[in-house]
């Protein structure tokens, strides 16, 4: 009977064995030192992480930020001048005349003393039942034509002239008038502010010529 008892005991024994006193406790011996060394390592990482503190603004930083306050103040002084500028010179912008370099040239009114701003120009007679066209040239003589397309080419009448201050004296050396024995006149070209010649008469003897030459004649286009 006894043996029979430790033979089972043997067999349960085997089947679920008991660690040794011994290596127990060695084992939880190790535990303890596992963790109190993982623990360690925790705590120096913990220790040696780098902080992300913020570093306080550096003289660079803050001339850097004077520098572009001072930048926007100067745009905006800019801005208003420019704007200031624009609303002086009137009309969106548009500089007058009067502020450019360029004199600019003006042709008087009154008296002609050359045919230097006429010159090359067709004007009509603007006078009632009359018909006549003038064409003045460079070298100071000037056609007259009841025709518009031969005035220049085929006048009737040719003149040359010569100019004593405003007065304009006048040689035909074309016309009915050369033929009568009435070469010469004396005229004077007043310009119009409408931008018109007047023609005045200051000596004629020639009454053909003094029915067609004195009046107003408008530039031709």
């Amino acid at each position: 009977m006894n043996n029979a008892i430790d033979n089972a005991l043997e067999a349960i024994r085997h089947a679920n064995p008991v660690p040794d006193p011994v290596d127990l406790a060695d084992a939880m011996l190790r535990s303890d030192v596992f963790l109190t060394a993982t623990k360690e390592t925790s705590m120096n990482i913990d220790t040696n992480q780098p902080t992300h503190e913020t570093a306080p603004p550096t003289q660079s930083g803050s001339r850097r930020n004077v520098l572009a306050l001072v930048g926007a103040f100067a745009v905006t002084v800019v801005v208003v001048v420019g704007a200031a500028v624009l609303l002086a010179s009137g009309d969106g912008g548009e500089v007058s005349p009067a502020a450019t370099s360029e004199p600019v040239s003006e042709v008087e009114l009154g008296p002609v003393t050359s045919f230097e701003n006429i010159a090359g120009t067709t004007y009509e007679y603007q006078g009632l039942g009359q018909v006549g066209y003038l064409h003045f040239f460079e070298d100071g003589t000037y056609h007259w034509s009841s025709n518009r397309d031969l005035v220049e080419d085929r006048p009737t009448a040719i003149y040359e002239t010569r100019f004593e201050g405003t007065k304009i004296f006048v040689t035909q050396t074309k016309g009915i008038c050369l033929g009568m024995g009435f070469p010469d006149s004396t005229y004077e070209i007043h310009l119009l502010e409408n931008g018109n010649l007047e023609f005045v008469a200051i000596e004629d003897p020639c009454a053909l010529r003094l029915s067609t030459m004195p009046g107003e004649y408008a530039p031709v286009p």
